[in-house]
Order: C-alpha cells, then structure tokens, then sequence
C-alpha cells in the first residue's frame, strides 16, 4: 500500500509512481510503465467520452469508442511530441478520438440497411458522422474541469492529506483561505504554502499536461 509522502521539505523524495524519477506521467506512458497508463486513463476517460457523446453515439458505443481511442493511444503515444505551443497533447487526443468515431460512423454506413427506398437514405443520413461540438461548449467545459479533478484524485496518496484538502478546496470548491484555514485548523499562510507545494507537486507528476489541464478546466492556482 502506498504511503502519502511528505512534501514539506526539499530532500530526494520518490514521486511518479514509486519510482525515483523525474518523468512525468505522459513520459511513463510512453515508456509502458502500467500503473501511470491506469492513471493516464482516469484522467482523460471524461474527456474522450464526452467527444462520443458530443458524436449522437449511444452508451454502448461511447464504451466501444472511447475503448479503440485509447487502445490507438497505447500503440502511438511515442510519436507524440510538443514541438511548439500549438502542439497540446488535448489536441492530439482529440484527433485521435475524431479518427475511431470517423471509423464508427463508416463501419456503420456500410452495413446494409433495414429497410429500402426513402427509408433506407433517412437511415444512412442518421449514421453520417455530426460535427464536433466547440472546446467552449458548456460539456466541454464541464468535461475539463472532470479531467483537472481526476488529475488531482490521482495524486491524493502522494501528499499529506490536508495539503491535498487544503488544494482541493481552494482550486475545486472555490473556498477562500481563511474559510480553508478555519476547517483544517491551519493558518492562512499554511493554506497557501500547501497549496504550492500541491502546484509543485503536480508539475512533477504531470509534467507538461499540467498547464494545460489547468488552462482548459478554467482553474486559477495564483
């Protein structure tokens, strides 16, 4: 069982999934380390999902979709690489996600209809493939800050409980300070420190997803 780490000092500490390490979780992923690629998959799940159900697809295909977005991530993620700032890791997951729900639509449209005639069109025209919703979509939005929360649950047993409370109630729950300070019996000044160790902390693990899990759930950490 994993312990939560002291991060309230500066000594060699084990982060990144039991490992002395600095790699961040994308560079696990790539290396096949398996526990990161468990976390990479609760975090970004919410995301992909709601890409497939942006697409009109039932329960059952969000399930099988999102299942073949992520088994072509396991095989390509090595290519990934941010070469500018253009380049975000969202981005590409995205185009992955369009590609298998693209597969979908065109595996479905060449199955043979049930029925003939006006029938027959009106059922191929339900299987073209709808466009993607915008990034500013209010379940876009929502499906950001699902990924930003899911990035904090994953590191919860790394840090001491209350610096990871005192994080989660500033960032997530929009708590003030003081509010914060009085429920944990901590000071202002400890609330602010925790929560920099907590940014910190995440910047090691996640790396450059960090910043833009950050900027897409809309979070502000100053």
């Amino acid at each position: 069982m994993t312990t939560a780490a002291n991060f309230d000092d500066e000594s060699p500490r084990r982060f990144s999934y039991g490992e002395t390490t600095n790699h961040s979780l994308i560079e696990l992923v790539k290396q096949g380390d398996p526990e990161a690629w468990q976390t990479f998959m609760g975090i970004y799940q919410p995301l992909v999902a709601m890409w497939c159900r942006g697409a009109k697809l039932s329960p059952a295909d969000v399930d099988d979709v999102s299942q073949n977005v992520f088994t072509s991530v396991s095989t390509s993620v090595g290519a990934f690489q941010k070469r500018t700032a253009a380049d975000t890791f969202r981005g590409w997951l995205r185009n992955i996600t369009q590609k298998r729900i693209a597969d979908f639509f065109r595996k479905k449209s060449n199955e043979v209809p049930p029925l003939a005639g006006n029938d027959s069109e009106g059922y191929l025209a339900q299987l073209r493939e709808p466009e993607p919703p915008p990034e500013s979509d209010p379940e876009s939005q929502k499906a950001s800050r699902e990924v930003f929360r899911k990035a904090l649950e994953a590191v919860r047993n790394k840090v001491e409980e209350r610096t990871w409370l005192a994080f989660w109630r500033t960032t997530v729950d929009e708590q003030s300070a003081p509010d914060i300070a009085d429920e944990l019996g901590m000071t202002g000044d400890a609330v602010r420190k925790a929560k920099s160790r907590m940014k910190t902390r995440l910047r090691l693990e996640l790396g450059s997803l960090f910043d833009e899990i950050v900027r897409d759930a809309g979070v502000a950490l100053d």
